[in-house]
């Protein structure tokens, strides 16, 4: 099964790193997450693109069984190879081991276990420093995809902005890749996700939170909090960070 990814866009409090948070915690539990990197544009680790792909590949060696090998010897054979340009570390430290883990596989006497698709969630990829990183970014994981022999799926999150949008538009390697795309500001079921979410989190935190035992039953008003986030997440996200506090006496009155 062939590797593709999802761009997943919208304007700003729409919840696109909620969302993206909440699928790489629910993915992780799971054992499908195979890497992640959450952009930061006032981080200086987090809002250069010369990290991506290392930090990815650092972390796919721990969920791809067998992988470690071909990568470390890679990076000990290629001297230099962090700061060669990201095409050729797309190739060299992804692309090329998990062709070699896959050919090594299918030489194996045991019948292979089939490989789920393994979730690489990339969030907002509009928050590295240079936008001319970001489209290159886009190109170079859009040209490794048709060649990576792991279903993996790529979960890339940003704001609309000019050059991005062009760039899946148009650009000829993103053209050539399987690419879904959700606008996630038109989403007409906003109300609803927001709700189930808020849902979700409250019920944890009356589970796990010191002061849980002590609430009432209805507690909190929810469909009061949906109508306040008007569908945007970051106002739901906002307001479960804040309660979820075990340093804070929850609020029994939000309604």
């Amino acid at each position: 099964m062939q590797a593709s990814f999802f761009w997943l866009y919208g304007g700003a409090g729409v919840g696109k790193s909620a969302l993206a948070q909440s699928l790489s915690e629910s993915f992780q539990a799971k054992k499908g997450l195979a890497a992640s990197f959450f952009f930061f544009r006032s981080d200086a680790s987090r809002n250069n693109g010369d990290h991506l792909i290392p930090t990815l590949v650092s972390q796919l060696v721990n969920t791809v069984k067998g992988l470690d090998w071909f990568v470390w010897n890679k990076v000990g054979t290629t001297p230099g190879l962090f700061t060669k340009q990201h095409q050729v570390q797309m190739q060299e430290l992804l692309v090329e081991p998990l062709c070699r883990l896959k050919s090594q596989n299918a030489t194996g006497s045991p019948p292979r276990r089939v490989v789920r698709p393994r979730l690489v969630v990339i969030d907002g990829i509009d928050e590295c420093q240079n936008p001319d990183v970001q489209c290159e970014l886009l190109r170079v994981i859009a040209r490794a995809i048709p060649h990576i022999p792991h279903p993996l799926r790529f979960l890339i999150t940003s704001r609309p902005e000019s050059h991005i949008t062009r760039v899946f538009n148009y650009d000829r390697d993103l053209q050539a890749a399987i690419i879904h795309r959700y606008n996630l500001s038109d989403d007409p079921d906003a109300d609803a996700d927001i709700q189930k979410f808020l849902d979700t989190e409250f019920k944890e935190i009356c589970r796990v939170h010191p002061l849980g035992k002590y609430l009432p039953r209805d507690w909190p008003d929810i469909s009061r909090l949906v109508e306040r986030s008007s569908g945007h997440f970051i106002y739901a996200s906002t307001v479960i960070r804040y309660i979820r506090s075990p340093n804070i006496g929850l609020m029994t009155d939000l309604k």
